[in-house]
């Protein structure tokens, strides 16, 4: 799932639970696995070693535990939100023949071997576009207020990848203003730019350049404003009966089985109690 999902999934639990300490740590703590989407970090450890970022976390900077939490919650294991999102039978799967049958309606010029990642993407970005504008304005508050520079140097510590790409990327987001990924037109923009730097990242120089060039036409002819507000049409209600029954299951992994006040006092740094994050 993209940002403002996974920011509305966050906090979602966080208040459910009444948990109020480093919110906005959790928060871009649940987007930030994301950059291995642009190449920036490896993938797999990205979504699958949190556990182990949690750990590194309490041992060099605990106060910065909140943003291993929310890879956690994010992730493919443990079974955060984009394990359920993109498993074999998860929400993409579901929702896939929806989307190919926009994409057939609108017959972009899109390479075939494209056209899974490209349903992938717009089912993402379609349920992003129903986020509440209150999500976006938190995501705001907290990639504004927070030490980017300390986050990146975590990020890069302990996942590798590219240190001045990840710095750069994070201050990109701070001048971003997140409510313009709830206007169709805007959210059209902006992926066009994902999957032109998603292909950037990876693969060869022409084929990125054709790719790029596919994308901006796709874009001059409204085609992906009008596949989106389709696919926007459809995916709300199956996404809203999805978003409820993952929050019920990522309840029961992350937060029912724990004591909430001691876990409150670990996402602040505070260990002098048995770990309850491992």
């Amino acid at each position: 799932m993209n940002a403002l999902t996974h920011t509305r999934m966050n906090l979602e639990l966080l208040q459910e639970f009444d948990i109020s300490v480093n919110k906005h740590l959790v928060v871009l703590g649940g987007v930030l696995p994301d950059l291995s989407e642009l190449g920036i970090i490896p993938l797999k450890p990205a979504h699958e070693h949190s556990l182990a970022f949690i750990d590194y976390l309490r041992n060099k900077d605990p106060k910065m535990v909140g943003l291993g939490f929310g890879f956690m919650l994010h992730g493919e294991s443990p079974c955060g939100l984009d394990f359920y999102t993109h498993r074999d039978g998860g929400f993409i799967d579901q929702n896939e023949m929806e989307m190919y049958t926009i994409i057939h309606k609108h017959k972009p010029k899109l390479n075939p071997q494209k056209q899974k990642q490209f349903a992938h993407t717009l089912i993402e970005f379609a349920v992003d576009s129903h986020a509440d504008e209150k999500y976006a304005l938190f995501f705001n508050e907290a990639v504004r207020t927070q030490d980017l520079d300390r986050i990146a140097f975590h990020i890069y510590n302990f996942f590798g990848g590219n240190p001045r790409k990840i710095r750069s990327v994070l201050h990109f987001l701070r001048r971003l203003d997140a409510r313009r990924l709830l206007q169709v037109e805007r959210v059209a923009k902006y992926w066009k730019n994902w999957m032109a730097f998603q292909n950037l990242s990876h693969g060869s120089y022409v084929k990125n350049y054709l790719f790029f060039t596919q994308a901006v036409t796709l874009t001059r002819k409204k085609t992906l404003v009008n596949m989106l507000r389709e696919a926007r049409q459809v995916i709300y209600d199956p996404y809203e009966s999805f978003f409820e029954s993952t929050k019920k299951q990522l309840a029961k992994t992350f937060f029912k089985p724990f004591d909430v006040k001691v876990l409150q006092n670990q996402l602040n740094g505070d260990f002098n109690q048995a770990p309850l994050l491992q």
